[in-house]
């Protein structure tokens, strides 16, 4: 009974940080950071495409970007080591622990430039994984502009 209150314990402990350091979901968008100040930094829903805007829906609220206002779309990609989990699993096994070091995840940036009235604004987004694939081309159609892929890898 004591062993596996124990174990419970420390897999609360162990599973605790890395919960709350896990990226968006494969289809969430989050908004890292930018100069549109209606929408909170890291704040995580859902980037829409609709007939007139993007959308990006948060919480209880809606934030739309008209595609005429966007000026310049990036995208990217950057990898990143799991330095957390590596930890996390090297108490338990400190050889896997190693091994965890490794493994690297990829963090899916679009960056919208963009013009609001005469004021110029830029919106930083982290997109899930499964979300350039269909979300790229359609604002490539929607826009009338290119985005601009940061590695030659990604297009």
């Amino acid at each position: 009974m004591r062993i596996t209150a124990i174990t419970a314990m420390t897999a609360t402990l162990l599973l605790a940080p890395i919960q709350s350091y896990a990226g968006v979901g494969s289809k969430q968008a989050q908004y890292d950071g930018g100069t549109i100040s209606q929408i909170p930094k890291e704040a995580k829903g859902k980037l829409i495409i609709g007939n007139k805007n993007l959308r990006f829906e948060y919480k209880d609220t809606d934030y739309p970007i008209p595609y005429s206002s966007i000026n310049e779309m990036v995208y990217g990609d950057h990898p990143s080591t799991r330095v957390g989990t590596a930890i996390g699993v090297g108490l338990i096994c400190w050889p896997c622990g190693i091994a965890t070091l490794f493994v690297h995840a990829k963090h899916h940036f679009l960056t919208l430039e963009l013009t609001q009235g005469t004021t110029k604004q830029a919106a930083v987004f982290e997109i899930g994984k499964a979300l350039p694939l269909t979300l790229l081309p359609e604002l490539e159609v929607k826009t009338g502009k290119k985005i601009e892929y940061q590695s030659k890898k990604e297009k």
